[in-house]
């Protein structure tokens, strides 16, 4: 599991500098967080607070639920694009225009 965490930060890092999800789940990934925190207590009781075992789930679920709050974050905000040129970089909102922008243009 300590090796599903970290397959998780190039998904937490592209989802960050793309600033969407694309088609993520947030069922999906909070589905497997709550998966990581019934782990998390099953192997606190079964193995004695085992600090390996804690640390392998409960940093899985850490890093599904920070998906789950980028999935939440990036579906209720704007879609953007980041350019970059000669004078720094810009963020251009996706979406076109207005249709009184465009008629005045």
């Amino acid at each position: 599991t300590l090796l599903t965490a970290l397959s998780r930060v190039p998904q937490i890092t592209l989802n960050w500098r793309r600033r969407h999800t694309g088609q993520l789940s947030a069922v999906t990934y909070f589905l497997q967080a709550l998966g990581n925190l019934a782990r998390l207590l099953t192997t606190a009781q079964l193995l004695h607070f085992d600090a390996f075992s804690i640390l392998s789930h409960s940093s899985t679920g850490i890093m599904n639920l920070l998906i789950v709050l980028q999935i939440s974050h990036y579906s209720t905000s704007k879609p953007s694009v980041r350019t970059s040129g000669a004078s720094g970089t810009a963020v251009i909102p996706l979406g076109g225009q207005d249709r009184a922008d465009s008629k005045a243009a």
